[in-house]
């Protein structure tokens, strides 16, 4: 055989299996890698990535960790964008039983001044049926008012629930199921803001504050007496400067009174469903608005101002008016008439002396 002739590769073998008990060598059993191979098992494998932690709205974090509620965008602090909310929702909803539950008073007012003559009339009969008549109109003048003013404030609460109801219907029919209990509530919480302000007034102001959105919460959860009162005063609950204010801004935008049932049912409307929403969502409203302790302030100093004024007024004696009837007297008394009539001539004679 030619020496320098090649030779075919043999065809690899594979290991012969050890005896039992036999040492096993490693050259013998493990084949060598190739360079490559053996660099790329020496380089260390790069450790996975930490997964990032994954948080569950219903994991409990920390109270130092924990973010305080978010603001809630639907609540107006301002009393004065508050009813500015109320009388666009319920100029919305009703524009024309709007319109016309605000004439509703005047209307009423009207007649009763017609009543106050037709009263005096029966003056020239009799005083005791002048009287009578006068206590009978009185009666039904007050009875007409509390229900206009009621159903005001059913006709605002039925903007907000997208019912389209008539000024008629909102006094007469629509209150009907709630008047009694809507009175009777009010009476309670009358009793009560009366003996408030026997105890230096500030409590009874409180009350009349916390105490505001009773007709709300009749007409819009069913609740009648002490629970409609309980209920009125536990959503007001933190907000008694937003309801102070929210009462002196519709005072001053109601100006005259003419327009103040309007205004302030649809400013209390808004308040009551505002307040609900916060309940349910659990959201913070924020910070109390300046412009409440400025109106809030402001009203005080204004009511101390006209009561002082009037006290001064009352208290000290007039001058004027006592100098006035001295020379009334003096006139009198130096120009004495002696008057009669001549039947005869059919004259009136009057002499001075």
């Amino acid at each position: 055989m030619d020496p320098n002739q090649q030779q075919p590769n043999p065809t690899p073998q594979p290991a012969p299996h050890p005896a039992p008990g036999q040492p096993v060598h490693p050259s013998s059993t493990t084949p060598h890698p190739a360079p490559n191979e053996h660099a790329a098992q020496q380089q260390p494998t790069p450790p996975p990535p930490t997964p990032a932690p994954v948080t569950s709205d219903h994991q409990t974090q920390p109270a130092s960790q924990q973010a305080a509620p978010s603001p809630s965008s639907d609540f107006s602090s301002n009393p004065f964008l508050a009813t500015g909310r109320g009388l666009g929702s319920v100029f919305s909803a009703n524009p024309l039983s709007s319109i016309a539950i605000v004439f509703a008073p005047l209307v009423l007012f009207a007649v009763g001044g017609l009543g106050v003559f037709f009263a005096l009339g029966f003056a020239l009969v009799s005083p005791i049926i002048s009287i009578l008549v006068g206590l009978v109109g009185f009666l039904i003048f007050v009875l007409l008012l509390l229900r206009i003013s009621v159903g005001t404030a059913y006709l605002a609460s039925e903007a907000y629930k997208g019912s389209s109801v008539t000024a008629k219907e909102a006094i007469f029919k629509g209150i009907k199921p709630h008047y009694g209990k809507v009175l009777w509530a009010l009476f309670l919480a009358g009793l009560l803001i009366i003996l408030g302000f026997l105890f230096f007034i500030i409590p009874g102001i409180i009350l009349l504050a916390r105490y505001s959105l009773i007709p709300y919460v009749i007409f819009n959860e069913d609740v009648r007496g002490i629970k409609a009162l309980g209920r009125s005063w536990a959503l007001t609950k933190g907000h008694t400067m937003e309801m102070l204010g929210l009462l002196a801004a519709t005072s001053v935008i109601g100006g005259d009174g003419s327009l103040l049932p309007i205004i302030s049912s649809s400013a209390l409307a808004n308040r009551y469903h505002e307040l609900v929403e916060h309940e349910k969502t659990g959201k913070s409203t924020g910070k109390v608005h300046w412009i409440n302790t400025l109106v809030v302030v402001g009203s005080v100093v204004l009511f101390v101002i006209m009561i002082t004024a009037s006290a001064l007024s009352s208290g000290g004696s007039d001058p004027n008016s006592d100098l006035e009837s001295l020379l009334n007297e003096e006139f009198e008394r130096s120009f004495q008439i002696e008057s009669d009539f001549d039947f005869n001539t059919g004259e009136f004679n009057s002499n001075f002396r």
